[in-house]
């Protein structure tokens, strides 16, 4: 019933098997393709995820450093202010307004990641809240980043009460201080 397999028949089924020069090219072409498209959205998404740390950073350094004004047993003023001695990490200082950090929490200092620059526009470079917790300036502090491509993250004390928001709009960098007001 069965003829007999001859050997030369099973080696001409075995290297029949493989993948052609066309189709392994055809893989390539297409993996490659797919690469091209989703790197730079991975990119994109990478560097927004940067941001929104970074923005999160500034937003409760202010905050921390408002509640430690109101805190003051010696009623002093607390700033947040960008140092950026080292320029590939910007630093978030948190201390109080004679740097002393006494009291009635010790100074802090909070490092950003090294994909993001911070910069602020307030008067002297540093947002201070007095003892009250109130805004002796309005300004804002914007987070960018060169992989970005254009987007910014902005924490802004919008009222002289200290209030503290975030703005995710990528034009904020560029808002006016009566924007701000309103």
């Amino acid at each position: 019933m069965f003829a007999p397999i001859k050997m030369s028949s099973l080696s001409r089924t075995v290297r029949a098997r493989g993948f052609t020069l066309t189709e392994v090219l055809a893989v390539i072409v297409i993996v490659g393709i797919l690469a091209v498209i989703t790197i730079p959205s991975g990119i994109n998404i990478w560097a927004r995820i940067q941001l929104d740390d970074a923005q999160n950073r500034v937003e409760r350094a202010l905050r921390t450093a408002r509640t430690n004004a109101r805190a003051s047993l010696r009623g002093r003023a607390w700033v947040v202010a960008v140092d950026n001695t080292d320029p590939n990490v910007p630093t978030l200082v948190i201390e109080d307004e004679n740097a002393l950090c006494d009291e009635p929490a010790s100074c802090q200092r909070v490092r950003l990641n090294n994909y993001v620059t911070v910069a602020n526009n307030f008067n002297g470079g540093r947002a201070v809240f007095d003892s009250e917790g109130r805004a002796r300036f309005l300004g804002r502090f914007v987070v960018s980043s060169t992989y970005s491509q254009g987007e910014n993250r902005c924490v802004i004390v919008s009222t002289l009460l200290g209030t503290v928001r975030k703005d995710n709009n990528p034009a904020c960098a560029g808002a006016t201080d009566n924007e701000e007001a309103s």
